[in-house]
């Protein structure tokens, strides 16, 4: 299944990676990318939170924060909120906070939340958009995708806020994991706050600098290994 993937971004002139959530993958899987010639090229540590506990450790239960004076949570349900939510995931004056494992298209997306694969969260504050984050739901397991807030408007009570939204949003679909990126010391302790635990790796395998030229965007995989 990897090897075709690889061979279609050496023909786009990309450089041929793969990316994906070290825990879900027996040992040997890292093996056999090594025998392709992939070598780890970054990792980013993985929280997961599970309602009924793991190893005897059962996390608090999510419950909303109150919202700041004049925020609002909603999630997208038509053309115009998507439009939204990808006008604030692009747009310069928002800080991106998490970008997970799974690679983020334009197009897909009334599709996706209309057959109960994605939940797109927007944040306002009197009435104007100053937050996004999404969750991708495949069977009993959702995933933090995407976390993005306007500049001004980043703030502990703000992004904790989002967080549990989004961790609300994958539970109300009756997830018994939920996993999210802990890129950094503040992501970590957040979500440690949460309820998450550490739990292994995203790991990106790449080719060497000569199998292809470096891409031009952040859209690494040719397809997301859930979906296989």
């Amino acid at each position: 299944m990897i090897e075709p993937g690889l061979e279609h971004l050496r023909k786009l002139s990309r450089t041929p990676r793969v990316q994906y959530i070290e825990g879900l993958f027996p040992p040997m899987f890292a093996k056999e990318l090594r025998k392709l010639d992939l070598k780890v090229e970054r990792e980013m540590p993985m929280m997961v939170y599970k309602p009924g506990g793991i190893n005897g450790h059962v996390p608090p239960e999510v419950k909303l924060p109150e919202a700041p004076d004049g925020v609002s949570i909603q999630h997208a349900t038509d053309q115009r909120s998507i439009e939204l939510w990808w006008y604030v995931w692009r747009n310069a004056h928002y800080d991106v906070l998490t970008l997970g494992v799974e690679p983020l298209f334009v197009g897909r997306d009334m599709a996706a939340l209309k057959s109960g694969q994605q939940i797109d969260i927007l944040a306002y504050r009197h009435g104007f958009p100053v937050g996004v984050a999404r969750v991708s739901i495949h069977e009993q397991t959702g995933h933090i995708l995407a976390l993005a807030l306007m500049k001004e408007a980043r703030t502990p009570a703000m992004t904790s806020l989002l967080q549990t939204a989004a961790m609300q949003a994958a539970l109300e679909r009756n997830c018994e994991l939920v996993f999210a990126p802990g890129e950094t010391d503040e992501d970590r302790k957040l979500c440690r706050e949460m309820g998450f635990m550490d739990f292994g790796s995203i790991v990106c395998y790449a080719a060497g600098s000569d199998s292809g030229r470096e891409d031009s965007n952040d859209s690494y995989l040719d397809q997301s290994v859930l979906t296989l």
